[in-house]
């Protein structure tokens, strides 16, 4: 990339929010109105690249691997929201203790709270007892 004044578009991080079911994964790249969104999602990893132009144009490239596997044909890009939510059906269902591979939470990831609620109220052939915050923790 060449240093050349205004037309570098800066390229950053988008914000995601994920949350997580037994079976499957919800993913959030919370971005509003992305134009050229370019979305790959293999059985471990996710890989994004959109741009924003209002209020000025952003380049956003966001690419990471999943703690487990997923399904990559049965992921669903759940339609009418203006961010970019997926919903992608993991390989085996089982509670992830995280979301990515890596053990260090980055800053660009946050927990999507609304998602998580859902799981307690409505999804009743969960384990009562498997709480989504915690009990993972097994020494360390």
């Amino acid at each position: 990339a060449t240093m050349s004044g205004d037309s570098a578009l800066v390229v950053r991080h988008p914000q995601v929010l994920w949350a997580q079911r037994m079976d499957r994964i919800f993913v959030t790249v919370a971005l509003s109105d992305v134009k050229d969104a370019a979305i790959d999602i293999k059985p471990k990893s996710f890989h994004f690249k959109g741009k924003v132009t209002v209020p000025t144009p952003t380049e956003y490239e966001a690419s990471f691997d999943f703690f487990g596997e997923v399904d990559p044909e049965k992921a669903v890009r759940e339609s009418g929201d203006r961010v970019i939510s997926y919903c992608i059906m993991k390989k085996e269902p089982a509670a992830w203790p995280r979301f990515l591979s890596d053990t260090k939470k980055p800053s660009w990831l946050k927990t999507d709270f609304n998602r998580w609620k859902d799981m307690d109220e409505s999804d009743s052939e969960g384990e009562p007892e498997a709480n989504p915050f915690g009990q993972f923790n097994s020494g360390g």
